[in-house]
C-alpha cells in the first residue's frame, strides 16, 4: 500500500493520522495484504463453495422460527437515534470514491 492509498482510505474511514501513525499503519497494512496474498494463492480448483457456515454439522433448517413480532418498543427505539425523519433513523448519505 502506497501513501496515496492509505491517505484515500483514511479519508474514506474519516480518520486523521499522524505522520507517525500513517507509517506504522502502512506497515500493518502490507502485513495485511501479504497474509490476503497468500490466501489467494491457495489453489481452490475442485473445492465447493460453501453456501451455508454450518453446512456438514446441522440440518439446513433455519437456527429458530421467524416469528412476526408486534412494534411496541418502536418508539422507544426512535427516541434514543440521535436524528430521525418522521418514524424513521435518520443516517448520513455514504457515498464512495
Amino acid at each position: 500500500m502506497n501513501k496515496q492509498d492509505l491517505i484515500k482510505t483514511t479519508k474514506l474511514a474519516r480518520l486523521k493520522l499522524s505522520e507517525g501513525e500513517e507509517q506504522e499503519f502502512a506497515e500493518q497494512l502490507q502485513s495485511v495484504f501479504k497474509y490476503f496474498n497468500q490466501i489467494a494463492s491457495i489453489d481452490t480448483k475442485g473445492i465447493t463453495p460453501l453456501v451455508y457456515p454450518l453446512e456438514g454439522l446441522v440440518s439446513l433448517e433455519p437456527l429458530r422460527k421467524d416469528l412476526i413480532q408486534k412494534e411496541e418498543n418502536k418508539e422507544i427505539f426512535l427516541s434514543l437515534a440521535p436524528e430521525r425523519l418522521g418514524n424513521e433513523y435518520k443516517v448520513p448519505p455514504v457515498m464512495m470514491d
